[in-house]
């Protein structure tokens, strides 16, 4: 079987926004500012417990690869991570995160948006 998407949603945490939008296989989802990605990792969603439990963070890439889904994470200026499908193979150590896989940076400047916040 498979799965592709279709995706037109706003989220706003703490008065900043982010879009989700995409169709088929790849999803993107523009925030507003990179400080919201710590943001929504610390927010409960409501009506999640309903589908069990949110899995852990490093399972989420390894996890839409398995279902042939990538998730674009980006700001105003570019791409900031890839996640799944699309995303580079290979495992990451994150520093207070863990080992991620199919996880791809967009880039040295895009790291350096998520470590400076923009």
């Amino acid at each position: 079987m498979s799965l592709n998407v279709r995706a037109e949603l706003s989220l706003s945490v703490d008065g900043q926004t982010a879009t989700i939008r995409g169709a088929g296989r790849r999803v993107r989802m523009e925030m507003s500012d990179t400080s919201m990605l710590r943001q929504i990792r610390k927010t409960d969603i409501p009506g999640l417990e309903k589908f069990g439990n949110m899995p852990p963070l490093t399972d989420i890439p390894k996890i839409l690869a398995g279902e042939g889904l990538t998730l674009d994470i980006a700001d105003h200026r570019g791409v900031l991570l890839t996640l799944g499908a699309e995303a580079d193979e290979r495992g990451w150590w994150i520093p207070f995160v863990g080992r991620i896989e199919h996880f791809s940076l967009g880039g040295i400047r895009a790291f350096v948006r998520l470590i400076f916040h923009g």
